[in-house]
């Protein structure tokens, strides 16, 4: 398992574990999915939770499916779930999947235990929570 954030003070906050099959990256997924490709290697599972939404129109390429990178993470292959509190923005990422020939649900989560302090925070305050679930 490979576990992917920018964010340093994110990552200082990790809990270490006993176990041993897995990195966590202090990284841009985008330069990893880069990378994996140039060694032709394929995932068996994407998890994405809770990426920034990056609310303004002006910003739409620094969202996962307005991003160059986005070819990328599809050629990569394998099941995908995008999780958020900003419907619209699983709402477009399902869109930009389904034009690109890629089907998959979006949902509501619910009655889930919670998978990040991100997703806990979201539920303790009331968010409604949305899922994305496809096979690239």
């Amino acid at each position: 398992m490979l576990g992917i954030d920018k964010s340093s003070y994110r990552m200082g906050k990790h809990k270490k574990s006993p176990s041993k099959n897995y990195l966590l990256l202090n990284e841009h997924c985008e330069n990893i999915w880069e990378h994996l490709i140039e060694r032709g290697l394929k995932v068996d599972f994407h998890y994405i939770y809770y990426p920034n939404p990056w609310p303004k129109s002006k910003h739409l390429k620094r969202r996962i499916y307005g991003h160059p990178s986005f070819p990328s993470l599809i050629r990569l292959g394998g099941n995908i779930e995008v999780r958020s509190n900003w419907d619209c923005y699983i709402e477009e990422l399902g869109i930009s999947l389904l034009i690109a020939g890629i089907f998959g649900a979006v949902s509501l989560l619910t009655g889930n235990t919670p998978v990040s302090p991100f997703e806990k925070k979201f539920q303790d305050s009331g968010h409604v929570l949305w899922k994305y679930k496809g096979k690239l």
